[in-house]
């Protein structure tokens, strides 16, 4: 007796129909970053560090430079503004992963 199969999708078929990935708010960023440092800091630390991302995040700051070029990226790169990231940092190295690298 034969199973009849049916034909599941390629892994990567419907990728040019998903939105694509939008390139988060600097302040967003910078704003999980504080919050995910605090438990990590002392006072001096937490006041170094938001004072950093202040200064960062000024009118003319490196951030504000830095997200307008993420954001040209992201409209020139025909795929996802991450994913070259991604492949280089996770699947282009020999080293071994995290056991949890996101969550």
């Amino acid at each position: 007796m034969t199973e009849k199969r049916e034909r599941t999708a390629g892994t990567f078929e419907f990728q040019g129909s998903l939105p694509r990935l939008p390139v988060p708010a600097l302040e967003e960023t910078l704003g999980k970053f504080l919050l995910w440092t605090a438990p990590l800091l002392d006072e001096r630390g937490g006041k170094a560090t938001t004072d950093a991302v202040d200064a960062f995040l000024a009118p003319e700051g490196t951030g504000r430079k830095l997200q307008r070029r993420l954001e040209q990226w992201a409209k020139e790169t025909p795929e996802s503004w991450l994913s070259g990231f991604w492949l280089r940092t996770y699947l282009d190295s020999s080293a071994p992963l995290p056991p949890r690298p996101s969550r």
